[in-house]
């Protein structure tokens, strides 16, 4: 998060609580069945990997080096 800001993105933190933000996407991206959890161990769902890289490829810009 530290470098996304760095690189200009606005990082929006709810209740400014990283886990909590971190649960929360976690349990939306499972209730649109765009990941699984198995055993405590989250995965991609294979058939959604497109539209999981559409997302990714939207910040990616941010990231390079």
């Amino acid at each position: 998060m530290d470098q996304l800001q760095a690189r200009g993105a606005h990082v929006y933190v709810p209740r400014k609580d990283f886990d909590y933000a971190v649960n929360v996407g976690l349990r939306m991206l499972r209730l649109r069945r765009l990941m699984g959890e198995r055993e405590g161990l989250y995965y991609a769902q294979a058939e959604e990997m497109p539209l999981l890289r559409y997302y990714a490829n939207s910040i990616a810009h941010l990231l390079e080096k």
